[in-house]
């Protein structure tokens, strides 16, 4: 059984198109799992 690696993202990490790109196409392809907290989703907007 093989386990996706957890990534915990700040918000700098998803301004830049290039790292949030990669990281949501990581996350759609079930290579890694893309976590955030609800205080870093309001920070973001």
């Amino acid at each position: 059984m093989s386990r996706r690696v957890v990534v915990y993202a700040d918000t700098n990490v998803l301004y830049p198109y290039y790292i949030s790109d990669l990281l949501l196409w990581l996350a759609s392809d079930g290579i890694i799992r893309l976590v955030w907290t609800q205080y870093l989703i309001d920070e973001s907007s």
